[in-house]
Parts: C-alpha cells; structure tokens; sequence
C-alpha cells in the first residue's frame, strides 16, 4: 500500500517518509492548520498552541516559543522537529534558534526549568541530536 496515497506533487513519497516525518510530529501537525485557523484558534487548542509558538518565533522569544511548542507536543522534540514545525508554518529561522528552541522545549519536556539549561550540561535533545546548551544556544530569550 502506497503510504501517500490521496496526495500530489511534492507531498507524495513513493518510499512512506511522509508518513513517517507525520507520525514523528504527532500533535505538532497542527501545523498544517490555515493561517485562518491559526488565527481564530481557541488558545488551549493544539492550533492555538501552535499560533502561538509562531508568535513567539516571530518576536524572537526563546522562552515563549519554547514553552508553547512543549505545550502543544504529544512526543520528544529535537532541532529537526523545530526545522520541520518552522517550514510547515512558513518561519524562517537559523540553527542556532532552532537549537535554542529545542534545547528549552525538551527541558520543559523533561520537567527542568528553563533557567537549568544555561549551566552548560549537555541536554537529552532527540532524534541523535544533542547540544551543549552553553555553546549551541544563545543567552536565554534571544534568538539574534
């Protein structure tokens, strides 16, 4: 069975890696909501969880981003689910945010507080990607 069946163009994979990079997003696909929706959505709801990362993302706010994308995640997230979230949702983002976002999200996973990243620990980041959140992630709250 073809795992992109229904889809064309650039969404179908012949090899079911859009299923995979779906299922690895859980809850995070609602992403794929329309500006509209993300505009209107109820704020506890997994797309107004979602709008209000992108908010945060576009106002540089390391610790808002952070904290309302590990609101809205049903699953770990790494700097590949910052990089995916981000292209669904049309935000231009260097790697040094995307790993800054990542390196907080997780703690917040984990129950950390957001000030215990900056000790310069390495953090449990997924997905084979881990960070020294004292060289990979700038000051806390700035993404410039």
């Amino acid at each position: 069975p073809d795992s992109a069946k229904g889809l064309k163009g650039a969404e179908a994979s012949a090899d079911g890696k859009l299923g995979k990079a779906a299922s690895s997003l859980g809850a995070l696909n609602a992403a794929h909501a329309s500006p509209s929706a993300l505009a209107n959505a109820a704020p506890n709801s997994r797309v107004g969880q979602v709008a209000a990362y992108a908010r945060a993302m576009e106002a540089k706010d390391v610790d808002a981003a952070a904290l309302a994308l590990a609101n809205a995640s049903n699953k770990s997230i790494s700097q590949n689910t910052v990089e995916s979230v981000n292209s669904l949702l049309g935000l231009q983002s260097s790697p040094a945010q995307n790993a800054a976002v990542a390196v907080r999200a997780a703690a917040i996973q984990r129950g950390d507080t957001v000030g215990d990243v900056g000790t310069g620990a390495t953090t449990g980041v997924s997905a084979g990607t881990s960070a020294t959140a004292s060289t990979a992630a700038p000051a806390r709250g700035d993404l410039r």
